[in-house]
């Protein structure tokens, strides 16, 4: 059964955050998990660090993650146009809320 088990949203993509999402991950489901990533270096090192296996996910599992990704940036494409943030230093609660709000739809009608 394929599911998004965890939502995170950041801004750039480094060690620190792959080892805060992959620690928030470990704590949720315990250290007996399968991360897979796409060979990112920092994905690989947080694993390392965190005690986690790590592998690299096949052509299979690439397309399905590639669709998944497009179909979220099409969703929130179209959010951020219909319903852009105003609020002054926003937090990007919406933007995790919208992005919880799809897993929990890919995962049950997925």
């Amino acid at each position: 059964m394929r599911r998004i088990l965890y939502v995170w949203v950041c801004d750039v993509a480094n060690i620190i955050t792959s080892l805060k999402f992959l620690k928030k991950v470990k704590t949720t489901y315990g250290s007996n998990i399968i991360v897979l990533s796409d060979g990112a270096h920092y994905y690989k090192a947080s694993c390392r660090i965190l005690k986690l296996k790590h592998e690299l996910y096949g052509l299979e599992v690439r397309n399905l993650m590639e669709r998944i990704i497009q179909y979220i940036k099409d969703r929130t494409r179209l959010f951020d146009n219909y319903i852009p943030c105003m609020k002054n230093k926003c937090d990007n609660e919406h933007a995790l809320m919208l992005m919880k709000s799809i897993a929990y739809i890919l995962n049950k009608h997925g």
